[in-house]
């Protein structure tokens, strides 16, 4: 299903769906009531292309349904300081209310939109208070917080919505477009950043139950033991079994070592 949140600008809500609606039509009233979940593979279109999930409920309407989902970016933040180590950092916006409303109900609440640092705060949505609804977007659209950027890059990103940061992240969203097409779900999308003078990527997809993300810097081309590789395997519905190999989070002694992880995943829905 595919729900227009604003036309003027452009921002859509595709939904891959299961679940169950009742629909009766009696002396001319139609009612339909039911919910749907979201599947994985559900996207918003906002700047970008966000990760969404959560449930659809009708109860009513059929072209007025309730809408609780949550629409995910992440991408990798490098801070000012050159001796910084990059963090993953996610853009999480709530959609929440009858779908005639959220414009209105979007608007009135300055918590739908918020700032999430580190991998264990985004599992935990464990938000940043000290960034803003500014912050959120100008993350999305530039990879920097609004306290990086010049009043001139800050203009730059309002006006083009592309600036030299951008430009690589916009060709990963080309290039992944491009294989989804070929491949389906085997390439879900292709990431790409710029961290100082190397390029970052990641690989995305699908192949039958496993889910993986492969990726790196560039260097991975000379020396594939380098590469970051997760891959994740439903045993049930909601329970997960992950296998991830990284670099290592701490310095040592050990010139590009990489770690090795064995992860359970219990999703819990309530």
């Amino acid at each position: 299903m595919k729900f227009a949140i604003a036309r003027e600008l452009n921002q859509n809500l595709t939904a891959r769906i299961r679940g169950n609606i009742e629909y009766d039509n009696v002396g001319g009233k139609s009612s339909t009531k039911g919910e749907l979940n979201l599947l994985e593979g559900s996207t918003l279109e906002f700047i970008k292309t966000l990760e969404a999930s959560g449930t659809i409920r009708f109860e009513n309407e059929v072209n007025n349904p309730y809408l609780n989902i949550v629409a995910t970016y992440k991408n990798y933040y490098q801070p000012p300081e050159t001796d910084s180590k990059e963090e993953l950092v996610a853009v999480k916006i709530k959609l929440s209310g009858p779908l005639k409303d959220l414009s209105q109900n979007f608007k009135k609440d300055k918590n739908n939109i918020g700032v999430y640092v580190g991998s264990d705060n985004i599992d935990n949505n464990r938000q940043d208070d000290s960034k803003d609804p500014s912050d959120a977007v100008y993350f999305i659209v530039t990879g920097k917080f609004a306290s990086d950027l010049s009043p001139q890059q800050k203009s730059q990103a309002v006006g083009t919505n592309i600036t030299t940061s951008t430009a690589t992240s916009f060709a990963g969203s080309l290039l992944g477009g491009f294989l989804n097409n070929y491949f389906g779900d085997a390439v879900r999308g292709v990431e790409l950043r710029s961290v100082g003078q190397t390029t970052r990527f990641n690989l995305i997809g699908k192949v039958n139950k496993f889910t993986y993300t492969i990726g790196g810097s560039t260097d991975v081309f000379q020396d594939i033991s380098q590469a970051n590789v997760r891959i994740e395997y439903p045993i049930f519905k909601n329970f997960l079994i992950r296998v991830e190999r990284k670099e290592a989070i701490t310095q040592t002694n050990i010139a590009n070592e990489m770690i090795n992880e064995l992860g359970l995943k219990y999703r819990f829905e309530f």
